[in-house]
């Protein structure tokens, strides 16, 4: 997933065919690990959709840059799909018979009510600082999924996002968190809060907090340049800052 973006963001920047064919070849490979690659999948395609629509220039203007290089990533992401399409399509059990079995939909149906529902998503406002995945094959039972450092530095994070959600790449993280955590709080409420499920979401949440430290790095390189000792020590305020 990370390469996949990596590809397909440096293809609709520079334009380059292969960048879009890469990222076409990687987001079809997905499909052949895990479940959640379909999360995974979704919020390329969001991304690329929130490419369009944001664009001062207009959706017509990147249409026609653009448009060329996202057919190939589509043709080449079917290309390296369709195996298993063609097992889906031969065998639709095969398609949604897991989804199925852990959905959160059975909780709700059961129960007559979407209590099941807030509860996951209860356990997902303290998953990350507070109560983590129960499970000791998938964590130490019930620990945070961040540690205090990077859980301060992702909930600060998270404000910058939300708050400069127009931006591409934060509107970009903000819904890979928000689609990888889905494999949790939509599954079964007898298993949440689930890591596994959602592991798609960790590179969004690392980003998240990288941005923090980033920020503060630059302002404290610049702060230290402007003091008189930097003049004698010019290298100080980027050794520092490192």
């Amino acid at each position: 997933q990370v390469l996949a973006f990596y590809f397909l963001i440096r293809g609709l920047r520079d334009r380059r065919a292969l960048d879009y064919a890469l990222s076409g070849l990687l987001t079809g490979l997905m499909a052949y690990t895990y479940l959640s690659s379909r999360l995974a999948a979704a919020t390329l395609i969001l991304y690329i959709l929130f490419w369009f629509l944001s664009d001062p220039s207009g959706w017509q203007a990147v249409l026609r840059r653009s448009g060329m290089g996202i057919l190939l990533f589509l043709l080449t992401t079917v290309v390296t799909i369709s195996p298993i399409l063609v097992t889906y399509a031969s065998d639709p059990f095969t398609f949604g018979n897991r989804v199925t079995e852990i959905s959160i939909l059975k909780d709700i149906n059961n129960q007559g009510s979407l209590k099941p529902l807030g509860d996951n998503l209860l356990d997902m406002l303290k998953f990350f600082h507070q109560t983590g995945d129960l499970q000791g094959k998938h964590n130490l039972p019930g620990e945070p999924m961040t540690d205090p450092f990077t859980g301060l530095l992702f909930a600060i994070g998270l404000m910058y996002a939300i708050i400069g959600w127009r931006d591409q790449r934060r509107w970009l993280l903000l819904t890979w968190l928000a689609l990888g955590l889905s494999g949790s709080f939509l599954s079964s409420n007898h298993e949440s809060p689930q890591s596994y499920r959602s592991l798609t979401a960790l590179p969004a949440v690392v980003m998240l907090a990288a941005d923090v430290l980033e920020r503060a790095g630059r302002s404290l390189q610049r702060w230290l340049g402007e003091q008189s000792f930097s003049a004698r020590q010019p290298s100080l305020p980027t050794l520092a800052a490192g």
